[in-house]
């Protein structure tokens, strides 16, 4: 039996470099047991299972962060504009009664 290579999928993902096409990520199986990530032309990941599992937890894990990270934002521009909304019915209170 020989070497083969069996196409896993193709998908473009956002990325900052590579314009409104995006970048071309390719992944691979192989009769070796490796796997094969290609981004793009020029870089090539090849891995064995727990490579690509420790990838996929890093992937996790930063896509947690960046959920995680939104929400606390949300969260403090909502503040930011209750205080604010706050403020301005404090100010209107003041100057209706020294009318």
């Amino acid at each position: 039996m020989g070497y083969k290579q069996k196409l896993v999928g193709n998908h473009r993902i956002e990325n900052e470099s590579s314009g409104q096409t995006g970048l071309k990520v390719t992944v691979m199986t192989d009769s070796l047991g490796k796997i094969d990530i290609v981004l793009g032309n020029s870089m090539r990941i090849r891995t064995d299972e727990a490579g690509v599992h420790m990838l996929k937890c890093l992937l996790e894990d930063a896509f947690s962060q960046i959920v995680i990270d939104k929400a606390i934002q949300s969260h403090r521009e909502r503040e930011s504009q209750n205080e604010k909304v706050g403020l301005v019915k404090i100010v209107e209170r003041i100057s209706t009664q020294l009318v």
